[in-house]
């Protein structure tokens, strides 16, 4: 076989392989044995036809079983033979019968970056902080507390509160004219017959509504002048004032526990005290996961800087893609329209790819310092990764199944599993500093 090689672009190359006369018929007659070995044809027994009424009964058929054996044994050839450091394989092309019956085909290929591993030992990273204030402890117990509240109907006395729930009718107008005229792509800002509202909250659709509705009773009619922020989501009603006319419908007071004997007797805690250690060691795990995680991406963000390459195309777009489509469905399930995310579709992209590229990057350095390392996991241990891993995505039984049943995404785990050790071995050999982010 003779083999030239094609440079595209520093991660890309063409082989161009010619198999000679000789491979090709040593390759046909192997092929043709097999076929007569399994072929069934009027007149013979099984196996026991001529090659000559084989070759006319599955011609076609031997002849692209051998140029499919042909391109897939000489192209791993071709990469053996040259020393072909290949990270993906991108396509086949061009393949075709020579004059002298031999075959030619071209195999165009990504390769793996060529850079040289940083100092991966010693990698500067903030020292841990993971203390538990008191405050912590009392605002994590508040919290709590609070997640234990019950809501009562109002009563025609009732006076609106922080944190009570409202069940309000509303209309915008804008300099007099409805909002739903002058924006129709405001959908239901401009008016809803029915919306239950919690009164201070942040995260309202209509920014700014619920605080002006404290104090109000059952029946209730406000205006509320509303002025959109210039970031809103709504790109149309960015700096808009609407003048909103709300009735208040129903209404549910929050109606916080006290931490008393009935409290803490489902909870298994003899006082508050015992509680308060329970929250304690909860926050303590928590900033310690927490801290972990920020020293990995330190380090991350060390290594990357310190070994600059370029990226593998194909891999770079799949990743990009991926990316934007999770960004997409991000911006989907906080309600933005298909036609906000059009427009913020450039920005998307920008964003898209800088995660691709932070995301190959760290992966091909990681994975390489693991081959240095020799890091590997044994069966309880990627057990234990895949087990923490599902649970972390909520995974149903049933998708758990389809997945350890594909073999592919069992590899690809198994490879984020070595990743994340390579981290965890990468973080013990860290160096804490005072002075990082100083």
């Amino acid at each position: 076989m003779n083999i030239d090689i094609e440079t595209v672009s520093p991660t890309r190359s063409k082989l161009l392989c010619t198999v000679t006369p000789e491979e090709f018929k040593a390759e046909t007659d192997q092929v043709t044995r097999e076929f007569v070995a399994k072929a069934v044809i009027p007149g013979f027994r099984k196996g026991k036809a001529p090659r000559e009424a084989v070759d006319r009964h599955y011609g076609a058929d031997i002849a692209s079983d051998t140029i499919n054996r042909v391109v897939n044994k000489y192209y791993r050839k071709a990469v053996e033979d040259k020393q072909v450091k290949v990270f993906e394989l991108i396509n086949i092309a061009d393949v075709d019968r020579t004059d002298e019956g031999g075959l030619g085909f071209v195999a165009e290929v990504d390769l793996e970056p060529e850079f040289e591993l940083p100092d991966y030992e010693g990698v500067p990273v903030d020292s841990a902080d993971t203390a538990t204030t008191e405050e912590k402890v009392d605002e994590e117990l508040e919290s709590f507390r609070k997640s234990m509240s019950t809501f009562k109907d109002f009563t025609a006395e009732s006076v609106a509160a922080e944190n009570d729930m409202l069940n309000i009718a509303y209309a915008a107008t804008v300099d007099g004219k409805p909002m739903a005229e002058a924006f129709p792509e405001a959908g239901v800002l401009a008016a809803r017959e029915a919306s239950w509202c919690t009164i201070g909250s942040k995260y309202y659709m209509i920014p700014g509504l619920t605080d002006a509705l404290a104090g109000a009773k059952l029946g209730e009619k406000r205006t509320v002048r509303v002025v959109f922020p210039e970031d809103f989501h709504n790109e149309k009603l960015r700096g808009v004032a609407a003048d909103y006319e709300v009735v208040v419908k129903e209404g549910r007071h929050l109606v916080v526990p006290e931490i008393d004997e009935a409290f803490l007797k489902p909870l298994n805690c003899e006082s508050v005290e015992v509680l308060r250690e329970r929250i304690r060691g909860h926050l303590e795990g928590a900033a310690r996961q927490q801290d972990r995680e920020r020293r990995f991406h330190q380090i991350v963000d060390y290594l990357v800087k310190a070994a600059p390459f370029e990226l593998p195309a194909a891999e770079f777009e799949r990743r990009t893609e991926e990316a934007l489509n999770r960004l997409v469905q991000y911006g989907m399930r906080r309600g933005a329209s298909k036609e906000e995310l059009a427009a913020e579709r450039d920005r998307l992209t920008s964003t898209a790819r800088q995660q691709a590229d932070m995301q190959i990057r760290s992966t091909m350095i990681l994975r390489r310092i693991a081959d240095k390392l020799d890091i590997k996991l044994d069966d309880d241990e990627f057990k234990s990764y895949l087990a923490q891993t599902f649970d972390r995505q909520r995974l149903a039984d049933a998708q758990v199944k389809e997945i350890v049943k594909d073999r592919e995404r069992v590899r690809a785990l198994y490879g984020e599993a070595v990743v994340h050790k390579t981290l965890e071995a990468l973080l013990e050999k860290a160096k804490p500093t005072d002075t990082l982010n100083a």
